[in-house]
């Protein structure tokens, strides 16, 4: 398993609508590429899926400036 970044995040993910959407489209995609035999529409399918995992690592809350306490 990788472990990369495998921190808490403190608020919700700003992304997880767009994740799931895009999770969704790619799954569509590659399973309709596969049933019809469309090379092209599982690229894409596979391109969908990782700019997914790409949101991954923008994903979390943005930090407030009162946010963080600093001693």
């Amino acid at each position: 398993m990788i472990g990369i970044g495998r921190r808490r995040r403190s608020g919700p993910d700003r992304f997880v609508y767009a994740k799931l959407a895009l999770f969704f489209l790619g799954a569509g995609l590659f399973f309709g590429g596969v049933a019809t035999r469309r090379d092209w529409a599982v690229l894409v399918a596979i391109g969908v899926l990782v700019v997914g995992v790409a949101l991954r690592f923008l994903g979390g809350t943005p930090e407030e400036p009162g946010e963080r306490d600093e001693e």
